[in-house]
């Protein structure tokens, strides 16, 4: 009976992307063009019979391992019945907000009997404003990821409460399907089935045996999975992570009590006092004055262990989730090593986690399940389940009510349809490319689809080596990074080559076409590449803002 008032808040809240399923997907635009291009990618090596975590549709000839991007092989998986990437995103992100929701009141029920209150904190957790501003930020695989772990959590509390065996198969899918989906929602869920687990198997060590087979028979289809199924992984050839960015990424603990911008009531009045907002991350993760208050009524009238552990674990979530810089306001509380994070970011291979302030999801998970545990005590003391369910329903619409979210329309530019007509496999450089961020995003790609080349969430720092000492390619990606400069190099055009250069990287590359995108220096740009590659270029077209140049076999 939940689904379809769900379904209609999640209407509610991503309007008008229900009319626009087709080409447009919710959020403003920011990693649209990589999800659609992963799923591409994923099932194109599925058919091609290679492993789909490596490709060397870009970077080529090195390739890209996919395993250090976000590639999220669980949504892709699910894509397969869909022939539009776009589409099936727009219908996932749809899914999962009534998914979360679904999960959360399944896992209150488990925990209090109470409908009305499970009722409720669906709508606490799916339509909070942390996990609906992660996807207005285009966030899609961590909002997905988010939706599975009520679920998760539940199949732990049907475990610690029976002891069966079919729950800890349920909650190592889980754990699995958040492994193969986003890496933050996976590391905070396994902080929260450490500190819930922990106590209750003290409490009943009878059922230590089977966590320890459990855990045994997922050690090693991890080891199979790394042996002989993903490609190799060293993280210590990545570019530094996490500590670099978390003054920046963090949370403000003030924050946690201030309404979001997009808040229709409380907005207005009370957002702009927000340290941090429109961070194209979680823009918001206001608790909620009144929900917080439940939750703590849920602690304070509930002597059970559970709850104990539930509320151990929002501090932790909330503590790393302040980063290296605990605020509160203006004021800085512990800075770097007086913070949990910085420990925490030590640990073996934690030390990508970039963007602390996802944590804040983790939190809100734990704040809607304790605001349940305390809207199912009131029903039961008050004994009438219509006027809490009105009371708890007004409460989520004047703190989390949200009408809608901007929408981005896909459209290809008319160069590559062009380009996606001519036969041939040969490589695309797009120009201007550079280097994009700390993660990196090179314009080298295999011609054989009509996008371009995508942002990549980590590039090993031997991928950015080679390309930077190979002769011309290293020198165009620093003439076209931002002013003109890649470290310490500078270049403000391109020198001239000897012919045999040229022609070798030609070969190397394989280069059958360049593109030029819209930029302040293209006519500069156009000038170094028809110097560059003279007569190997046999057409030059203007289309629209782009040049596209063709190259002779």
């Amino acid at each position: 009976m939940l689904v379809v008032p769900y379904c209609v808040v999640a209407v509610i809240a991503t309007y008008p992307i229900i009319w626009q399923l087709n080409n447009g997907l919710p959020g403003r635009f920011s990693d649209q063009p990589f999800y659609i291009w992963a799923i591409d990618t994923f099932w194109m090596q599925i058919h091609a019979g290679t492993t789909p975590f490596w490709t060397d549709r870009v970077l080529y000839p090195v390739g890209a391992n996919l395993m250090y991007a976000t590639i999220a092989p669980f949504v892709s998986l699910l894509a397969y019945p869909f022939q539009s990437p776009i589409l099936y995103l727009s219908i996932a992100v749809l899914v999962s907000l009534v998914g979360a929701a679904m999960g959360m009141a399944y896992l209150v029920q488990l925990l209090t009997q109470s409908t009305v209150a499970a009722a409720v904190a669906g709508l606490y957790y799916a339509f909070s404003p942390a996990v609906v501003s992660v996807i207005s930020a285009s966030h899609y695989y961590t909002a997905i990821a988010a939706a599975l772990m009520p679920w998760g959590l539940a199949a732990l509390v049907r475990f610690v409460s029976t002891g069966r065996v079919a729950p800890l198969i349920a909650l190592s899918l889980t754990t699995w399907a958040l492994v193969l989906t986003d890496y933050y929602i996976t590391v905070i869920f396994l902080i929260v089935v450490v500190v819930v687990t922990v106590p209750q198997l003290a409490a009943q060590p009878a059922r230590v045996p089977r966590v320890f087979i459990a855990l045994c028979a997922n050690g090693l289809l991890a080891l199979l999975l790394i042996k002989a199924v993903l490609p190799p992984l060293n993280t210590s050839d990545l570019p530094p992570g996490g500590l670099g960015f978390t003054s920046t990424s963090n949370t403000n603990l003030a924050d946690f009590l201030v309404p979001s911008l997009d808040n229709p009531l409380l907005g207005a009045t009370f957002g702009p006092w927000a340290h941090d907002h429109y961070n194209n991350d979680v823009d918001s993760y206001f608790l909620g004055w009144g929900i917080l208050t439940l939750a703590i009524g849920g602690i304070a009238t509930n002597r059970r262990r559970i709850v104990f552990s539930l509320s151990v674990a929002a501090l932790i979530c909330m503590a790393l989730a302040c980063g290296t810089a605990i605020r509160w306001g203006v004021r800085e509380l512990l800075t770097e090593s007086r913070t949990p994070f910085y420990w925490f970011a030590q640990l073996p291979t934690l030390r990508e986690l970039d963007s602390p302030r996802r944590f804040a999801l983790g939190v809100q998970l734990l704040v809607a399940t304790l605001a349940g545990m305390g809207l199912a005590t009131i029903a039961q003391r008050v004994g009438r389940s219509v006027p809490i369910l009105a009371a708890g329903m007004l409460l989520f619409t004047v703190e989390y009510g949200r009408l809608g979210m901007p929408v981005t329309t896909m459209e290809i530019p008319q160069v590559y349809r062009v380009l996606a007509d001519r036969p041939g496999d040969r490589t695309l450089l797009e120009l201007p490319s550079g280097i994009t961020e700390s993660k990196g995003g090179f314009g080298l790609d295999m011609k054989g689809g009509v996008q371009n080349g995508p942002y990549l969430s980590r590039i090993p720092q031997s991928t950015y080596t080679w390309f930077e000492n190979e002769p011309i390619i290293g020198d165009l990606f620093t003439l076209t990074s931002t002013d003109g400069e890649w470290g310490v190099r500078h270049l403000d055009t391109l020198p001239d080559y000897p012919p045999d250069v040229v022609q070798r990287f030609s070969e190397v590359f394989r280069l059958g076409w360049v593109v030029l995108g819209p930029n302040p220096r293209q006519s500069r740009f156009a000038a170094d590449v028809e110097r560059l590659l003279g007569t190997r270029i046999v057409r030059r077209e203007d289309v629209d803002w782009y040049v596209l140049y063709t190259l002779a076999e």
